[in-house]
C-alpha cells in the first residue's frame, strides 16, 4: 500500500542521514533480498524466497505444480522489490 510504501522512503532517509553522519544503524535485514539488490549484485530468486517466507519455500518446493510456483514466486518478489525501491529511493534522497 501507499502507505507502506511513504513509511519505507522515511525509514531510507533516516538510514541516510545516520550513513552520512557516521552513525551506524543495526539493521538486520536479509542479505539476499535487501543488500545485494541494493549493490545490484546477482540473487537467485528460490533463494530470495527463503529469507522472506520459509514457510512459502518450503510449500513451493514441495509442489509439484512448478507453473505456479513460478507465478507465486515472482509476484512475492516484485513486491519485495517495489518496497526496497522505495527504502532505496528514501536513502539517494539524502544521499
Amino acid at each position: 500500500s501507499r502507505e507502506i510504501e511513504e513509511s519505507l522512503v522515511f525509514l531510507g532517509r533516516l538510514v541516510g542521514t545516520a550513513c552520512r553522519h557516521g552513525i551506524p544503524v543495526d539493521l538486520p535485514l536479509p542479505l539476499g533480498i535487501f543488500w545485494k539488490r541494493l549493490a545490484e549484485e546477482h540473487v537467485e530468486p528460490y533463494d530470495c524466497i527463503q529469507e522472506i517466507d520459509i514457510l512459502a519455500f518450503k510449500r513451493m518446493v514441495g509442489s509439484e505444480l512448478s507453473g505456479i510456483n513460478t507465478y507465486v514466486l515472482e509476484t512475492t518478489l516484485s513486491s519485495q522489490r517495489r518496497l526496497l525501491n522505495s527504502f532505496a529511493e528514501g536513502m539517494s534522497s539524502v544521499l
